[in-house]
């Protein structure tokens, strides 16, 4: 008698239960429904008795075929949404299955998610912010020497008279507009899911790191000489094998290294920067007599957006460093403590030819001349790209519209065309569909500053030829002129 009452108080549970519960045949014919569980199924227009609603058999069936337990799988009912549980019997002959109205639940969820995708948003925001102030501060930084050195000259026009400090502003004022464009790529490198494909040459390691020395001293020492504060640089280079790299990248990891060090030392220091080989690679180290890092901040160092410096920090300096670094499969290493320094050592491989990338001699000239139209709604952009040219005696013509190019393409030879993309009324992909349509052996380089992101998404437009990223040194134009006009020669 006990035993059977105990069983009906837990047959009324199953049967009293708010939840649905159900009992399914492998054929998914419905065995049993408790009182909830028939609530729902009037709304599904199913009685015990019957096959269940498509969803549930799908369900029942991979629980036998896998007799495993499902668990969370959501089902709609009107407005309701429940959540069931299929748990197959030990001998395989029906399915239990146990719900729960997640209604609310699921609405919790999806507005907590709302909110979450929020604060990722505001955070963008925050982060755009940070970027933002950083990139002004690492032009401006960039950009210095080229202001500095540039009106110098123009304010003493009597320098001129000395060829070789001429000839040494110019290099300077030439190496900080490379690091200025060097912090745009690596901006897009930063942000790119993998990087552009990059072109290995043997960098001068030593040489580089006395140019940039020379580059960034505005900063360390007429600054902070300006501040009443005293930082010496040091060097103590040994005789190292040329490194694989991009120079560019190179220029921008001493610099940031640099510019860390002097913002450790608002009260004036020393830095020491050495070079030496060890086996394939080559060892960089850099150390200041700074303030240091505690433990915390040396976990961090290397985190984008991470700074100490308030709002005068970018966050992106070290970051940007550490990702070079890993780039060419070098490693870096970093000791400091309070009040004593820190020390970064770099290891990087050696060049070899087999890492190279074959490049056109920045020395070669073509064999001849060749007639070239400049396009470009920039003045100066066309002028600087027509000097780049008649380096090489090329005939050139320019324009400053799309319009002004297709009149003088219709009323002279050419056998290239160089053209921007961005230009009003009719833009460089546009011209140069026409003008292939026109002649379909004329080679168009579409030279713009979205080079990079069209040539990664594979978007290289109707009837160019090549793409080349601004700002495009002259050996880099030199080179693809050369190639086209070998190609022309080739009949390819």
């Amino acid at each position: 008698m006990q035993q059977k009452e105990n069983f009906e108080d837990i047959a009324g549970l199953l049967i009293e239960s708010p939840y649905p519960i159900f009992r399914v045949s492998p054929e998914g014919k419905l065995l049993y429904a408790n009182e909830a569980g028939k609530c729902l199924l009037a709304k599904w227009d199913c009685v015990v008795g019957q096959k269940v609603n498509t969803d549930f058999a799908v369900q029942v069936a991979e629980a036998y075929r896998e007799n495993l337990i499902k668990n969370n799988v959501d089902v709609q009912c009107m407005e309701r949404i429940f959540s069931f549980t299929f748990v197959p019997s030990c001998k395989g002959k029906y399915v239990n299955i146990y719900g729960v109205d997640n209604t609310e639940r699921r609405k919790a969820e999806k507005e907590l998610e709302k909110i979450h995708k929020q604060v990722i948003y505001q955070e963008r925001l925050k982060a755009i912010g940070q970027m933002s102030s950083g990139i002004i501060h690492d032009l401006n930084n960039a950009l210095f020497p080229a202001l500095g050195f540039s009106e110098t000259l123009i304010k003493n026009p009597s320098y001129l008279e000395n060829k070789d400090k001429t000839l040494d502003y110019l290099k300077k004022i030439h190496g900080s507009a490379k690091h200025a464009a060097g912090i745009i790529s690596r901006l897009k490198d930063f942000y790119r899911s993998s990087p552009a494909n990059t072109i290995l040459l043997p960098v001068d390691f030593n040489k580089l790191i006395k140019d940039v020395v020379g580059l960034t001293r505005p900063r360390w020492k007429d600054e902070m000489e300006s501040r009443g504060v005293a930082i010496n640089v040091e060097t103590d280079l040994k005789g190292v094998l040329p490194v694989a790299a991009e120079e560019s990248e190179l220029r921008e990891l001493i610099v940031n290294l640099i510019f860390n060090a002097v913002d450790a030392m608002p009260a004036g220091g020393k830095i020491v920067m050495s070079t030496r080989s060890e086996e394939e690679k080559v060892i960089f180290e850099i150390k200041d007599t700074g303030s240091g890092m505690p433990e915390q901040v040396k976990l961090h160092c290397f985190d984008p957006f991470f700074s100490t410096k308030g709002a005068k920090g970018t966050g992106l300096g070290l970051a940007m460093v550490y990702g070079t670094v890993k780039r060419y499969n070098g490693t870096i290493k970093l000791e400091s403590e309070e009040d004593k320094g820190t020390r970064f050592m770099i290891t990087l491989p050696v060049w070899h030819k087999g890492m190279s990338v074959a490049v056109a001699d920045k020395e070669s000239a073509p064999e001849k001349p060749v007639h070239i139209l400049v396009v470009d709604d920039n003045p100066i952009i066309r002028e600087v790209i027509k000097e780049y040219l008649l380096c090489d005696k090329h005939i050139i013509e320019t324009a400053e519209s799309g319009a002004e190019a297709l009149n003088k393409f219709s009323k002279s030879a050419f056998d290239v065309v160089i053209t921007d993309m961005a230009m009003p009324n009719m833009s460089g992909a546009e011209l140069a569909a026409l003008i292939k349509k026109k002649r379909k052996d004329i080679f168009v380089i579409l030279l713009t500053g979205f080079g990079e992101i069209m040539t990664e998404n594979n978007e290289k437009p109707e009837g160019v030829d090549f793409i080349l990223d601004k700002p495009a040194g002259i050996e880099k134009l030199r080179a693809m002129v050369n190639e086209l006009i070998k190609r022309g020669k080739d009949g390819k």
